[in-house]
């Protein structure tokens, strides 16, 4: 009797061993997408201004603290020499900027003659909404001042509530970030505005390398 069901066990278990599951890999996380000018070596550029970018926001102060943001982490790759303009230095209206229209070429040729750099980025900000959304629109160009030629280029929605962005958001801060923030973990990432800027600027500046 032992010998039988033994021997049905066996059997039973033979066609379960034979057997391979095969676990779905999970899908690769879509990386952020943008434009980049077929051979340009950013670090041949030598320097860039980042111009304060048009707001279309309702958060006044949101244009000035993602231009710094994305100053700070562009700079932390060392990829050029790098200075920021923003709306209130006198220098803007001396070059007789605008926040709500493209960069002329004659704008161009007094950006690199005044301020003596090579390249400027600009852009401006779009579909803004605070948190819980948490979503903001950019779109930036880096263009040659001596041509006028696009070198680069990116026109991006950050939306918390996208899966991909979400888990973009979990690199982000388990790579980047060193404080301790408890059990709200990387959940801070759109709990807090000035983190959520830094994020997006992280991504931007991982483009320029």
């Amino acid at each position: 009797m032992i010998k039988n069901i033994i021997l049905l066990f066996v059997v039973v278990m033979l066609p379960i061993s034979g057997c391979s599951i095969k676990l779905k890999k999970p899908a690769p996380i879509r990386p952020l997408e943008y434009y980049r000018s077929g051979g340009v070596d950013f670090r041949s550029i030598g320097r860039v201004v980042i111009l304060e970018m048009e707001n279309r926001s309702t958060n006044q102060e949101l244009s000035k603290e993602l231009t710094m943001a994305l100053t700070e982490e562009i700079r932390k790759k060392q990829i050029f020499g790098l200075e920021t303009l923003y709306l209130r230095d006198p220098k803007w209206e001396s070059l007789r900027l605008s926040t709500d229209s493209d960069v002329s070429t004659k704008q161009l040729e007094d950006i690199q003659k005044k301020l003596g750099v090579d390249a400027v980025m600009y852009g401006k900000i779009e579909n803004y909404r605070p948190y819980p959304r948490n979503s903001i629109g950019l779109k930036l160009k880096l263009v040659d001042c001596a041509t006028g030629q696009l070198l680069w280029a990116i026109d991006q929605v950050w939306d918390s509530t996208d899966t991909v962005i979400e888990e973009r958001a979990k690199i982000f801060f388990s790579t980047q970030m060193r404080s301790d923030y408890g059990p709200m973990d990387w959940e801070m990432v759109r709990l807090s505005p000035r983190i959520y800027n830094k994020f997006i600027s992280y991504e931007i500046s991982q483009t320029l390398e």
